[in-house]
């Protein structure tokens, strides 16, 4: 008689690592920057990991960043970030029942400035987070950066 083997254990989850989304201000010092696991950076810039493929991202929080424009040395201007999460589809504009965060990014004396915003959920892709910077220093890049766990298919 012959005994079955177990199934190989399925991949293991793994810490978020540079998931770092950025752009540039534009002359009013608004911007935005959208991201969803296993996407590109914007819908409809190609194909990405199915929406019900398994796929997750435990996300814990995400920090957005300031850094000061192209010949300044300080942020000078304080910038309002709000954090929006949209489930399933990416709308035209979030509203908000769609609102997860929001922070304040203040004027630093040198360098960049930045804030985190707690945001505990479980996203798959096609969950797209919508972060909008304004009244920014208009050209200064701003980032957001996602903490978390991504449990591949078949890690949960």
């Amino acid at each position: 008689m012959t005994t079955p083997m177990s199934s190989p254990a399925g991949p293991a989850s793994y810490q978020l690592t540079n998931e770092v989304f950025q752009t540039a201000l534009n002359g009013s010092g608004n911007g935005t920057i959208q991201f969803s696991p296993g996407q590109p950076p914007k819908a409809g810039c190609g194909v990405g990991a199915s929406r019900k493929g398994g796929l997750t991202w435990d996300v814990t929080s995400i920090t957005v960043t300031a850094n000061p424009a192209s010949g300044n040395t300080q942020v000078k201007l304080a910038c309002a970030v709000v954090v929006y999460l949209a489930w399933g589809i990416l709308p035209a504009s979030p509203g908000p029942n769609d609102l997860v965060g929001n922070t304040l990014l203040l004027p630093t004396n040198a360098g960049p400035s930045s804030a985190n915003c707690l945001v505990p959920v479980t996203v798959q892709p096609g969950d797209w987070f919508i972060v909008t910077f304004a009244s920014g220093d208009p050209a200064a890049v701003v980032s957001a950066r996602v903490y978390g766990t991504v449990n591949p298919p078949g890690s949960k």
